[in-house]
């Protein structure tokens, strides 16, 4: 039976289509690029802790290069002693800091737990001052870090200005233990059973037989001439 046009089911749009792709490649073990945290979510996977509500994620923040200005102008030479701070729904995580020096590449991952995708982020770049309050270096704002890509790195300006020359380098990524991609229809490697060693079968040592002496005779004595 034919069915009317009214009837008949529509089509997917392009993102349904895009995301049902998506969603058999996963079940074929297969990676998915470009991966976001909201899609990550939608599609029940989840890296690290299990958040107690859909709008949240396991947040994992990790910073790379960045540029500063000097604040230290103490002596001749001096650079800025920078460190980086990430804030997110009241959770703070900062970095180990990089002494003089006005490019630091902390290359370093902080994780911020569970955190509301809808919250912005705000990274900043401070020098250590053990006299005085840690001087401002680099403040940015990052509003739709939940639609990123995954692995994809972000450069954030100093007040999110973009001809700023001040900068650093972020990226959401999964925690540093991740879970590992289960392979499908795997063959288990075969068992190996070890060749037993050939047993040793010795020779026996050859018998000595003794030669026997030669028997000496006696030689004849001449004859007697008569």
């Amino acid at each position: 039976m034919r069915m009317s046009a009214e009837a008949r089911p529509t089509m997917p749009i392009n993102s349904d289509r895009a995301a049902g792709r998506s969603a058999r490649r996963r079940r074929r073990g297969v990676p998915v690029m470009n991966m976001t945290v909201a899609t990550i979510a939608a599609a029940g996977a989840s890296f690290g802790l299990a958040c107690s509500s859909s709008s949240q994620t396991d947040l994992t923040v990790w910073v790379g290069h960045a540029r500063v200005p000097n604040k230290d102008w103490a002596s001749i030479g001096d650079k800025s002693d920078a460190y980086a701070k990430i804030m997110i729904d009241d959770v703070h995580k900062k970095s180990e800091t990089i002494y003089n020096n006005n490019h630091p590449t902390f290359d370093t991952r902080l994780h911020l737990g569970c955190v509301y995708k809808t919250s912005t982020m705000q990274v900043e770049l401070r020098d250590l001052d053990s006299l005085s309050t840690d001087d401002l270096l680099v403040i940015a704002h990052w509003a739709d870090w939940a639609d990123f890509p995954m692995e994809q790195t972000k450069r954030l300006h100093n007040n999110d200005d973009a001809t700023d020359n001040y900068y650093v380098d972020v990226k959401i990524t999964s925690p540093t233990t991740s879970p590992p991609t289960p392979q499908p229809n795997a063959v288990p490697p075969p068992t190996a059973h070890p060749h037993p060693s050939p047993t040793a079968h010795p020779h026996p040592s050859p018998t000595h037989q003794p030669h026997p002496s030669p028997t000496h005779q006696p030689h004849p004595s001449p004859p007697t001439h008569q």
